[in-house]
């Protein structure tokens, strides 16, 4: 069994004015949800704890999608990550560094503190000068 459907002559006008309009209501939509081009226009300064203002002069302002910076910084996060482990090792071996140097400097001072304590001084006879011996040949000059 077929089934027929048949419209009246008034029934088939006012289904295509409805297709039509519904047409029309859809193409404006769609060309409604474009985003529109923007102008964003302003100053950029920098304000100091001081409260002053420092106005920058020639600067480019550019609005990102989040979408897109998110992207971006995905891309990146490896590069990061290994840039952050190079400066962690960097600071670690720094850090070794800067051990060995206060441990080398206090063993110095240790020395220098027995030395001085202990005056332990060996001249030899050739260098020994005792203070009138200096004056005498300073004041000869």
């Amino acid at each position: 069994m077929a089934f027929e459907f048949h419209l009246l002559e008034s029934e088939t006008m006012k289904m295509k004015i409805i297709i039509a309009l519904a047409a029309t209501v859809g193409i404006l939509g769609l060309a409604g949800c474009k985003p529109k081009a923007t102008t964003v226009s302003g100053q950029v300064f920098i304000v100091t704890k001081g409260a002053e203002n420092f106005k920058l002069g020639d600067v480019e302002i550019l609005l990102v999608e989040k979408s897109q910076v998110t992207d971006f910084l995905q891309k990146k996060q490896p590069a990061i990550d290994l840039e952050m482990a190079s400066k962690r090792q960097e600071l670690t071996n720094a850090e070794q560094e800067v051990a060995t140097a206060l441990g080398n400097a206090d063993k110095a001072q240790a020395n220098f503190d027995w030395f001085t304590a202990n005056k332990t001084w060996i001249i030899p006879q050739q260098l020994r000068i005792t203070w009138r011996t200096f004056c005498q040949s300073s004041s000869k000059k």
